[in-house]
């Protein structure tokens, strides 16, 4: 098991450039400060603020425990210092403003782990809050964990706080409805996670291979909305060479499409609308089982296993193992998110981004569905000022609006990291289609349900069979999880 570790970084107000470190505890202790922040905000932006009061709160100290999954994570909230880099430095800044504006001693937990450690990490949290030790003012914490400490009254019904004005453009409207229940809401998230943007999937094209093969204008097909699962299929089936000429399919040849077995098909969920729980009743209902999923299901295995052009991991490639695949040059199309740009800066070849298909002509949006890892903010129920707390979440979501969307979203990923106008069209067309599900927020707290999909796909079973499996358990899960959230008082 890999071991956890805490970093703790305070930023403070009021004070000369300069940085002092000590080592403490489990992690080292930095205590930032500097000189005066850079808003960068635009002309267009600034018609929208905040209706935030004038609060000072005495230079107090406030503690945000960020969970810093893969060790990655913590980066959409907290850097060192500035840079130079674009994002890096909005971050830097949107801090900086937050602590100067309100006049809070701002210190950034971070409590880096991974999946084999999570436990220590819900642990602690869960713990510490029933215990009622008021360590943390705020928790930023993974999409998929978070949802699992709402039952047994470890997070503030955030509803009941002033200052967060989910109307705002900084919040996530369509989060906000599939996570709420009678009106009560635990966790937040909007433009304060850039996690939110950055694990948005999508579908990558190789342009230089594109030009090679004389294939079809993809980007022309997406906005003639005719980018369906039977297209991708189409077009994965035209461009399999065998380049290694061991007349088998391996990462030496060419491919149409590239797709992981795990997280990837997690992707289709939102896209083919895979809907996990109902709320348009008075009472959730669990509609997995419906008659649409099983034909996605079904025709999604069909479209694996039986496309010579696709290159489907049955290893369980790791994310690196499976990019360095795309990298190589001879695959047309592979499925990922935006985080992949990143990793992608130094490729030799021109590529472009498209979204994950629809399911047919017929419907309307082409809908994105966003993987777990980004982060939610918590109130945790232990906080001994919780109206303080909600008026720093309400900031750096505003903050965080007008700055460090932009820098990542506007500049970084359409500019920097994949420059050309068709895709910068495209990632407006992925990020205006996200969507979310209840079941799929609440995966962890009802047995990774969310998960059965793709497990049934890439295991080529039948979705009516292996539903009827589960069925009965993830009912009394779903209502378990709706009565006590109805339950919880803090």
């Amino acid at each position: 098991m890999k071991s956890k570790k805490i970093t703790t970084f305070f930023i403070l107000t009021a004070m000369l450039a300069g940085v002092v470190s000590c080592g403490s505890g489990n992690g080292d202790v930095v205590t930032t400060s500097g000189g005066e922040a850079t808003d960068t905000t635009t002309a267009g932006e600034t018609e929208i603020h905040d209706d935030l009061p004038e609060l000072n709160y005495n230079g107090d100290e406030f503690t945000i425990l960020v969970e810093d999954y893969g060790g990655y994570c913590g980066a959409d909230f907290w850097v060192e210092e500035s840079d130079g880099d674009i994002v890096n430095d909005s971050i830097y800044n949107k801090n900086r403003i937050v602590s100067e504006r309100l006049n809070l001693d701002i210190k950034w937990n971070l409590f880096t782990h991974f999946w084999d450690d999570q436990k220590e990490f819900l642990t602690t949290l869960r713990s510490g809050v029933l215990a009622g030790d008021g360590a943390y003012d705020i928790v930023a914490g993974l999409g998929y964990f978070m949802p699992s400490f709402v039952t047994d009254g470890v997070l503030s019904d955030m509803s009941e706080l002033p200052y967060i004005d989910l109307t705002k453009p900084w919040w996530s409207e369509k989060f906000m409805e599939a996570s709420s229940l009678d009106g009560k809401y635990y966790f937040v998230t909007g433009d304060a996670s850039l996690g939110l943007i950055k694990n948005m999937f999508c579908v990558y094209e190789n342009l230089d291979l594109a030009e090679k093969l004389g294939a079809e204008n993809l980007y022309d097909v997406v906005r003639e909305g005719k980018w369906t699962l039977d297209k991708m299929r189409e077009v994965s089936s035209l461009y399999y060479a065998d380049l290694d000429g061991d007349t088998k399919a391996g990462q030496a040849d060419q491919f149409g499409l590239l797709l992981n077995s795990g997280n990837h098909i997690t992707g289709f969920i939102e896209p083919f609308d895979v809907n996990i729980v109902d709320l348009s009743g008075d009472d959730p209902k669990l509609v997995y089982g419906n008659a649409h999923n099983t034909d996605v299901v079904s025709k999604l295995i069909d479209m694996m296993f039986k496309t010579e052009g696709i290159y489907y991991d049955t290893k369980g490639e790791s994310e690196t193992a499976f990019q360095s695949i795309f990298r190589n040059g001879n695959v047309l199309l592979a499925t990922g998110w935006f985080m992949h740009t990143e990793a992608f800066r130094d490729i030799d070849f021109g590529y472009g981004v498209l979204p994950y298909p629809k399911w047919d002509e017929t419907q309307e949006n082409y809908n994105t569905t966003v993987l777990t890892t980004y982060s939610v903010m918590s109130v945790p129920a232990d906080c001994t000022d919780k109206d303080r707390a909600a008026a720093v979440c309400e900031a750096l979501a505003y903050e965080s609006w007008k700055s460090v969307t932009p820098a990542y979203f506007e500049t970084a990923l359409k500019v920097k990291y994949v420059a050309d106008n068709d895709s910068a069209q495209m990632f407006d067309i992925i990020r205006d289609g996200v969507s979310f599900d209840f079941g799929y927020i609440y995966t962890m707290p009802m047995d990774g349900i969310s998960d059965r999909f793709k497990e049934t796909v890439y295991n080529k079973k039948n979705w009516t069979t292996e539903y009827a499996k589960f069925e009965s358990a993830s009912e009394k899960k779903l209502g378990s999880l709706v009565e006590a959230i109805r339950d919880v008082t803090q």
